[in-house]
């Protein structure tokens, strides 16, 4: 499926910005990537980078009906390359279930230009898509032949819900990819209930383990300050945020992508 130009020229800033941070922190190079007179003029009051510790946080400004979902999917692959990694996993947050369960169909299913975005860049038979019912099925091998995307809500992680999806139980599904670390227990993880000196083997420790790259649909549901620093307890590697409207006062971190009037036009 061919980009428009306003979907390009979006991945093209995050890309740019991305590169920047390769030396420089998160603030300065959102500063830099968005001082050129041009972006000035389109973010306007928007422009601004709000710091969640030391992870690259932005948002792509995609208008209702501008294609946000397939500006998404081939984001992943443009943070893949600027975190030079072939296998990430990506954790795709969505504001509902009705919306979590219709992105993974559509993730999944053959030929569906989303799935085909990924298939672009990572290869055929190197997507593999989960629910976040299915995390238990995930093996060591899949993280490490391909790209791995779950796709989850915000809400399944936020503490104070753990009774709605519990991402933080300790399970056996998930005891390989613990297998082969240290004794200890490593830094952002919690600790296994029975045996505090080893990590839970929890989903959540799985992503502090692998630092996946967060894209996050409509994230206007996400300013809060128990969602943005349950985030940064993932520690993970650059996310992107993807508004289902422009609007300052709904992102966590100032866009550095913005269409001028419409969808179809920058």
């Amino acid at each position: 499926m061919q980009l428009k130009h306003y979907q390009q020229e979006a991945l093209d800033r995050l890309a740019a910005y991305l590169s920047l941070c390769r030396t420089l922190d998160p603030a300065a190079a959102y500063e830099k990537a968005t001082a050129d007179a041009e972006t000035l003029e389109r973010l306007g009051a928007a422009r601004g980078f709000t710091p969640l510790d030391d992870i690259p946080l932005v948002s792509l400004k995609i208008p209702t009906g501008g294609g946000k979902t397939i500006v998404a999917a081939h984001a992943i692959a443009t943070a893949a390359r600027a975190t030079g990694t072939d296998n990430p996993l990506v954790l795709w947050l969505t504001p509902s279930d009705t919306i979590r369960t219709q992105t993974a169909e559509a993730l999944k299913k053959a030929r569906h230009p989303y799935r085909e975005a990924l298939e672009d860049t990572f290869g055929t038979g190197r997507v593999r898509v989960f629910d976040l019912s299915e995390t238990g099925t995930i093996r060591p091998a899949d993280l490490a032949q391909g790209a791995c995307i779950v796709v989850s809500t915000m809400q399944a992680f936020v503490k104070t819900e753990r009774r709605k999806c519990n991402v933080y139980k300790d399970g056996e599904a998930l005891e390989p990819h613990f297998a082969a670390l240290p004794p200890g227990v490593p830094d952002g993880m919690a600790p296994r209930g029975e045996d505090p000196t080893r990590p839970a083997c929890s989903f959540a420790n799985l992503c502090v383990l692998h630092r996946p790259v967060i894209v996050a649909d409509e994230v206007h549901h996400m300013t809060s300050s128990l969602s943005l620093d349950t985030l940064a307890a993932l520690r993970r590697a650059p996310s992107s945020a993807f508004p289902p409207r422009p609007s300052a006062r709904t992102t966590p971190s100032g866009p550095c992508a913005r269409p001028n009037s419409s969808p179809r036009k920058w």
